[in-house]
């Protein structure tokens, strides 16, 4: 057979691959007639198989690595394709290795190449920082400074790490900017808590696609901005874009923080109407907001609604908007309904459960239901579900029990723990151990306000008023301490007015 016609047969062999099974027998074929080491098409295809026909990538990653390693001179193609599957493997490093070794063998990058090492500089731990300045010195070095992929991938990479300066700076330097540049900018302020500086970019668009609202409105719900998230989402519609389920959802929650059951409603009948399907997370979040609005008949009914119930979310929402509201026993019997039917319960379902029935004064169902979590369930309880207890017995007036129940945790406890036993104590006029563990508490969190004024509310429960006036001195003196005003919603006319206390 002559070399072209051999060749040909083994393009059409690699065409008809379908597994990695057929792949390693071409490949043993390639080999044996000597063309892998000469055809850098075969060679290119070949990684391209061993990359992409994978069940496993990481063992499939290491059969590339090795055929990768045997090839004279790999080109460019070659590197992405192995750079481009290390960095969404667990081994994100060996990308970054790869591009090192690519420089040093001067084979010149591609707008391809950089946007796959930066993502992997993300899953490099501590240097990563290091690695991606490194990276961006090379981007400019090389010419694509201009490159909108190659930028897009440094404003994320920068965002990623919370370098929120390094990116604005690179956003702000790039000469033309696609939907991903405003996308990536604004999903970076957000992450990272800037929501003024997000409002500023985002008001600088010209056209704003429902990506872009929806990842304001998501941030705004996440930051403790739910007004500001129900403008953006009535702006959205009267601009007439049309909102997907992830604007939907968080314009819900968003009604659910603010009391704002009108609206509530509105967006749930806009989603009926509109044939929007019903998905997990939209009815969790209709769920929640009912009972958050104190309409735990509606959230029963949005509840029955739904046909799959094998999801332990909306489980533990029913269950917690139940709990919520002190009927504890009803709670109790929504997680049984849930164990009946064969889901089984998470973290976050004994948490609420325990809330539940820690308001609802059940201590002993709630001792059962702790117990269960590790005997049953195989569940390790977190420093939320020892809160839960600690609570559950303070508000039994069970002191004695619950300070017993600390002492033999086996996870530090908090200050939001001890807090609830100061609580207790001073409403069952134990001031002695309120005012030990209050001044326990403050050197365990000094630069909380409210440690401060549970210490004052000690003595001022007992009218020692002298002492409770220098502790709030004590606070307003301390530079390190800023008491953050109250805040709360009121839905007045289907409008959620804030409320803030003077401080």
């Amino acid at each position: 057979m002559s070399s072209m016609s051999a060749e040909s047969n083994a393009s059409r062999l690699l065409d008809w691959c379908s597994d990695m099974e057929h792949v390693k027998q071409v490949h043993a074929h390639i080999h044996k007639l000597g063309l892998a080491q000469h055809s850098i098409q075969h060679s290119t295809r070949l990684l391209k198989l061993h990359l992409t026909l994978t069940p496993n990538p990481n063992h499939n990653l290491t059969q590339a690595g090795m055929l990768f390693d045997r090839i004279e001179k790999p080109n460019v193609s070659m590197y992405n394709a192995v750079i481009r599957a290390s960095s969404c493997s667990n081994r994100p490093s060996e990308a970054v290795d790869l591009y090192r070794r690519m420089v040093c063998d001067q084979v010149q990058c591609n707008a391809y190449t950089l946007p796959f090492v930066l993502k992997a500089c993300g899953g490099c731990g501590g240097g990563a920082g290091e690695i991606i300045e490194q990276v961006h010195t090379h981007v400019l070095k090389t010419g694509y400074g201009c490159e909108v992929h190659a930028t897009n991938a440094l404003v994320h990479a920068y965002a990623s790490l919370g370098d929120i300066e390094s990116a604005s700076a690179v956003f702000g330097s790039m000469a033309a900017k696609d939907a991903v540049s405003w996308n990536t900018m604004i999903n970076g302020l957000v992450k990272c808590g800037r929501m003024e500086q997000a409002f500023i970019v985002f008001r600088t668009m010209s056209e704003k696609s429902v990506v872009y609202w929806t990842t304001m409105i998501k941030g705004c719900v996440e930051s403790g901005q739910p007004g500001d998230a129900l403008d953006l989402f009535q702006e959205m519609m009267a601009s007439g874009v049309r909102p997907d389920k992830v604007a939907l959802t968080g314009a819900v929650a968003a009604c659910g923080d603010t009391g704002s059951l009108a609206r509530g409603k509105w967006i749930h009948s806009y989603i009926s109407k509109n044939g929007i399907e019903f998905d997990g997370a939209l009815c969790c979040v209709l769920i929640d907001m009912y009972a958050k609005c104190g309409a735990l008949e509606k959230a029963e009914e949005v509840f029955n609604q739904v046909e799959d119930r094998r999801s332990v979310a909306i489980w533990t929402a029913i269950i917690s908007g139940f709990g919520a509201h002190g009927r504890a026993s009803e709670a109790l019997q929504w997680f049984n309904k849930m164990k009946a039917s064969g889901v089984r319960p998470n973290s976050i379902t004994f948490t609420s459960v325990l809330t539940a029935c820690s308001h609802g004064g059940l201590v002993e169902e709630g001792e059962i239901l702790f117990r269960s979590m590790e005997t049953v369930y195989k569940l390790k309880p977190s420093i939320e579900h020892y809160g839960c207890m600690v609570d559950m017995m303070c508000r039994a007036g069970l002191l004695e029990e619950a300070v017993s129940f600390i002492r033999n945790m086996p996870v530090e406890p908090n200050a939001a723990i001890w807090g609830a036993v100061v609580s207790a104590c001073c409403a069952r006029k134990n001031i002695d151990l309120a005012e030990k563990i209050a001044k326990m508490v403050i050197n365990l969190e000094p630069d909380r306000a409210g440690r401060y004024i549970q210490l004052a509310n000690v003595y001022a429960t007992v009218g020692d008023w002298d002492q409770a006036a220098a502790v709030r001195k004590e606070m307003k003196d301390s530079h390190r301490v800023s008491k953050v005003p109250g805040c709360s919603f009121m839905d007045l006319n289907g409008n959620p007015c804030q409320f803030l206390a003077i401080p």
